[in-house]
C-alpha cells in the first residue's frame, strides 16, 4: 500500500545504525508509527468522500501511485486542501 511505500521510505533514508543507542532507535520507530497512522487517516478521509463530485480525483490518484509517482496527501490537513481545490 501507499503509506507503507512512504514508511519504506522514511526507514531508508534515516534510519539509525544498527549501533544506534535503544533510545534513538525507539523515538524513531514512534516516528515511523505516527507517519504512518496520519497517511491512513488522510487517505481513509479521502476514500469517504462524495465519490460523485471526488471519484476522477481518487482514479488520479491511483493511476499516478501505480506509475510510482505518490501523491497520496500525508496527513487529514492536505487530505482537505486536496479536496477543496480538486
Amino acid at each position: 500500500m501507499f503509506f507503507i511505500d512512504t514508511v519504506d521510505k522514511l526507514v531508508d533514508q534515516e534510519a539509525p545504525g544498527e549501533t544506534a543507542p535503544p533510545d534513538i532507535v525507539k523515538a524513531y520507530h514512534v516516528k515511523l508509527v505516527a507517519a504512518a497512522r496520519y497517511r491512513s487517516i488522510a487517505v481513509a478521509f479521502l476514500k469517504r468522500a462524495d465519490r460523485k463530485a471526488y471519484g476522477d480525483l481518487w482514479t488520479e490518484l491511483e493511476n499516478q501511485h501505480t506509475r510510482g509517482d505518490d501523491q497520496y496527501p500525508i496527513d487529514l490537513t492536505a487530505a482537505y486542501n486536496l479536496l477543496l481545490n480538486y
